[in-house]
């Protein structure tokens, strides 16, 4: 994609009348000077690519501005040329001409047979194709010149590339300059024209000539390049004070007046950079897309009248090409790869026999036949084909030919692998999948039984251990059958307890309730005896901390069996623990039985 600048040059006319003065003129070959209306001892200069006065030929416009792009078309690029202008400024001359002194069109046919002709001389592997249209927008209405229903409207589209075509539009594919103009004459009579008073054939529409040039390879790997040009030949602006139109005139030239004003929008919005172009505005813009801001080389001709009656309107058609100066197309080449269409073979009668014999005595399943029959399609298609190289000889042309059947059985079996492949490759996966599954069923299936295990182990080993602690407890020597205590129920009465008065008839309800007990546990007299004497030990001779570590003994308690022996000496025996101010009988029987459970 290349960057290109549009292409504005102006060409002045003769004057009408050697009498009338002029209000613009050419300085140089780039520059051209017209009047200040508003400072009338001065000109404002205006600098183009290419400045034609009025003795430039027909000639060297075309050889300027349009034969150094025909080369860009025939390599499948596009290329645009409109002449601009005010009406009677002779842009119709300079498109169209005359016989004697022929325009761009005639001159654009001529030179493009010729170039297509040598290029192939050149290089035979390449094949060019040359096909027109012609249409012209009339009252905001495109209508096919080639076609003989002038009353349709033709729209306007986009295809999915964004390239701007005409639904329906005439193309005729011509070989020569002669089939050109048998088919282009009667066309552009078809062309709307009227008489003014500034013009005595003003052209009342725009009319497009398009031009597409095909080149085809005749060989590997069969590209295709299509340039397309596009020949606009606008209606000029015009004052309808000084063109006197009336009725269906002064309709047309709104029509035009609002197109060129669609145009010079356009033309200002790209200049500016604005992100919405209002192309669709007008027909003549829409087409205008890839000459404005698009992918052509386009070359503008402001064609101007120098004379002083047309100031106003040579002023405005300068500011206009002006702007157009600063408009940027980006070009590229129009490419795509064409491969050749293949025919169908006709076989000999014994052949569709003996075809008709084996598919007769095939009794597979739908898909084998399917397969048959299409490996038979691609053997037929593959052997018989248009003509893609003429210029082989028939040897290597039959060569040719089985080279490339060859290839269409290598690619179908390349096919037939790769889904055969994908098949595998699917149930591989699936028996892998399977495979992981399983494995996975099969690791949880040996984790919870290793955790079973475990807890077993872990419960048999508990219930030893308890089995254990029950039997030590059982068989010592100290051990109380539960079973044989009564449960005594709270006492309730809300009289005080005498605990230092009643402490012997206490006595005597328990020793009565052990008698009275069914089961009477056993007891090694010895051993109380002899754990006795070691809890009177540590009462009379203990320290604090050796006290404190009896069952039942507090602080408090500990502080006064402490000052007690300090004041009434040793105790004879554990009983005498009542002694002490503030222990009861059943205190001291309960610390009794508690310290020897202990010990």
């Amino acid at each position: 994609m290349v960057a290109h600048k549009v292409k504005v040059v102006v060409r002045l006319r003769p004057k009408f009348s050697d009498e009338e003065e002029v209000c613009v003129e050419a300085v140089s070959d780039t520059a051209v000077d017209i009047l200040n209306s508003r400072n009338q001892g001065e000109c404002l200069r205006y600098e183009f690519s290419k400045v034609f006065n009025h003795e430039t030929s027909q000639n060297e416009v075309f050889e300027y501005c349009v034969k150094p792009l025909l080369y860009d078309v025939t390599h499948g690029q596009n290329v645009s040329t409109f002449a601009y202008g005010p009406t009677g400024a002779g842009k119709t001359h300079t498109i169209l001409g005359t016989v004697e002194d022929p325009g761009i069109i005639p001159r654009t046919l001529l030179e493009l047979f010729a170039i297509t002709s040598k290029q192939m001389k050149e290089d035979d592997t390449w094949k060019f194709t040359i096909r027109f249209s012609y249409l012209e927008i009339y009252n905001e209405k495109a209508i096919d010149l080639l076609s003989e229903n002038k009353s349709q409207d033709l729209p306007i589209r986009e295809d999915k590339r964004k390239r701007v075509f005409i639904a329906g539009l005439t193309e005729l594919e011509i070989k020569t300059y002669d089939d050109f103009k048998r088919a282009f004459g009667p066309a552009s009579q078809n062309r709307t024209t009227a008489s003014t008073k500034l013009n005595e054939h003003s052209s009342r529409s725009h009319s497009i000539l398009i031009i597409k040039v095909a080149k085809h390879q005749q060989c590997e790997p069969y590209r295709k390049l299509t340039g397309k040009m596009h020949l606009i030949d606008l209606a000029g602006s015009e004052n309808n004070k000084r063109t006197g139109n009336k009725g269906i005139r002064l309709k047309e030239s709104g029509a035009i007046n609002t197109s060129l004003f669609v145009l010079g929008q356009v033309v200002d919005a790209l200049n500016q950079g604005l992100p919405h172009i209002p192309y669709r505005d007008s027909k003549l813009t829409r087409l205008l897309q890839d000459s404005l801001g698009g992918n052509s080389h386009s070359v503008m001709i402001t064609n101007l009248s120098p004379e002083m009656c047309m100031y106003l309107d040579t002023y405005t058609s300068l500011n206009i090409a002006q702007k157009t100066r600063s408009v940027v197309n980006k070009t590229i080449v129009n490419e795509e790869l064409e491969r050749p269409k293949l025919g169908k073979r006709v076989l000999p009668d014994k052949h569709k026999a003996a075809k008709r014999v084996r598919l007769s005595d095939k009794e597979n399943s739908d898909d084998e036949l399917d397969d048959i029959e299409s490996l038979t399609e691609d053997e037929s298609s593959s052997s018989i084909r248009l003509d893609p190289a003429p210029y082989l000889s028939p040897l290597l042309r039959k060569q040719n030919d089985a080279d490339e059947a060859l290839q269409v059985l290598t690619d179908r079996l390349e096919d037939l692998e790769r889904k055969f492949m994908q098949k595998i490759n699917a149930e591989s996966d699936r028996v892998a999948e399977a495979n992981v599954l399983k494995e996975q069923r099969n690791e949880i299936r040996q984790l919870k039984e290793s955790i079973s295990k475990s807890f077993k182990t872990k419960k048999g080993a508990l219930e030893d251990i308890k089995s254990n602690a029950i039997r030590q407890i059982t068989s010592s020597p100290l051990f109380f059958n539960p079973i044989g205590r009564i449960k005594r129920k709270p006492f309730k009465s809300t009289a005080r307890r005498k605990i230092l008065s009643d402490s012997e008839s206490d006595d005597e309800n328990r020793s009565n309730k052990r008698e009275t007990s069914p089961v009477q546990p056993a007891v090694n007299t010895d051993v109380v005896e002899r754990f006795s004497q070691e809890i009177l030990r540590t009462l009379n001779t203990g320290s604090e901390k050796d006290i404190l570590q009896l069952q039942t003994v507090g602080k408090k308690r500990c502080l006064l069996i402490i000052k007690y022996r300090e004041v009434n000496g040793s105790f004879a025996c554990i009983d005498d623990l009542d002694q002490v101010p503030g222990f009861s009988a059943t205190f001291v029987q309960s610390f009794k039985k508690k310290n020897l459970i202990s010990t």
